[in-house]
């Protein structure tokens, strides 16, 4: 009786010729009467006359999503081990559910890269962006290698997540993954120099190539937050009215973890230094609360520079300190421009990445993909 091999061989005989114009040659070879595993075996007599090996590469098939069938190409794969002179080569994030002993003679873990490696990585990439133009920065940006001592102090007593440079190491330790974010980053300061904050720019690059379904809830929920973050303080609401928009959000959150797999505790952070407002879907409970930084007034700006204009003498600076530690307001706002002399990067881009102009620029595109 005539066999006739599976569709599913033949999509990939279609596939593969079609996108390497040299591999239709197995078209010639193979036959829709042989079962698959013969087909494939007839390639063998002419690959050792020709002295050549055929190697597969097969990569990238994480990217199809959750739900993607992987049996198929296990099948596949399956075959090529029976049959000489054909071997693969399969890229795959260790997520995926595959079973690597019985498909795989030879397995290699691709290591993640430790902290220190990966923000020196990012330091250099930043610095270099920011040396190609002559832009000029209202405040210098924040540190991101160990080299601050505040860091190594810090982690003895909050841990690795006190500071929003950790949980950005964290979450893009992945090789292949630091290297999409790294180059978003490149592309988008490319058009955005001088306009957004780059510090801000990282972080967005980073969520969205490490936690992309949580970076999508933060741009089509993004009016939300900020309006449910405004209803929640406000009092000319009872205090039912002024909760719902908040659960509202919680419970969008809560189902968009339900269907992904998100570093939540890393995510959470990078998020709250990105949008504060985000504390009212975010839940306390699942990430330490990061050092944000504290946002920039036009007040304080005006502080500083009539502060700085004229001399102060230091007995009056440090009566100016001291008032600093037991009240809020005048007084410490004018000690700030003397105790915070690497001045942190401002939030005042945080809306423009998520606005309309932001998402319909140039660079966006390249940005987002």
């Amino acid at each position: 009786m005539i066999k006739t091999s599976s569709p599913a061989f033949w999509n990939y005989i279609d596939a593969i010729s079609r996108d390497i114009g040299w591999l239709g040659i197995f078209r010639v070879f193979v036959s829709r009467h042989l079962s698959p595993l013969e087909e494939l075996q007839r390639l063998s007599p002419i690959l050792r006359s020709v002295g050549y090996d055929v190697v597969v590469v097969i990569e990238d098939v994480d990217r199809n999503g959750r739900n993607f069938d992987l049996s198929d190409i296990q099948a596949l794969l399956a075959r090529f081990k029976e049959v000489d002179g054909v071997s693969f080569v399969l890229t795959i994030a260790n997520e995926q559910q595959v079973d690597f002993a019985r498909i795989c003679e030879f397995i290699e873990v691709v290591p993640t890269l430790d902290q220190e490696q990966t923000l020196r990585l990012i330091h250099r990439v930043r610095a270099m962006c920011l040396n190609r133009f002559d832009d000029l920065l209202p405040d210098a940006p924040a540190a991101l290698t160990a080299d601050d001592d505040r860091y190594s102090v810090a982690s003895i007593f909050f841990g690795d997540f006190r500071y929003w440079q950790h949980a950005l190491a964290s979450l893009i330790s992945n090789p292949r993954v630091l290297k999409f974010t790294l180059r978003r980053l490149v592309a988008a300061w490319q058009d955005l120099h001088g306009e957004v904050n780059i510090d801000l720019l990282l972080i967005s690059s980073a969520l969205r190539s490490a936690a992309s379904p949580a970076f999508s809830f933060l741009v089509e929920n993004y009016d939300r937050i900020r309006s449910a973050e405004k209803t929640l303080k406000s009092s000319d609401a009872i205090e039912a009215q002024r909760e719902k928009p908040a659960e509202e959000l919680r419970a969008d959150w809560d189902r968009l973890l339900s269907k992904n797999v998100i570093d939540l505790r890393n995510v959470s952070v990078l998020i709250l230094q990105l949008l504060p407002e985000s504390t009212v879907f975010l839940d306390a409970n699942t990430h330490t609360q990061p050092k944000r930084q504290p946002r920039r007034r036009v007040r304080e700006k005006s502080c500083e520079r009539n502060v700085t204009a004229v001399r102060v003498s230091r007995s009056n600076r440090f009566k100016l300190m001291k008032a600093a530690d037991d009240q809020k307001g005048l007084a410490r706002n004018l000690q700030r421009p003397w105790t915070d002399r690497k001045k942190r990067a401002t939030r005042s881009s945080t809306s423009f990445l998520y606005s309309k102009t932001f998402r319909s620029c140039d660079c966006f595109p390249r940005f987002t993909q």
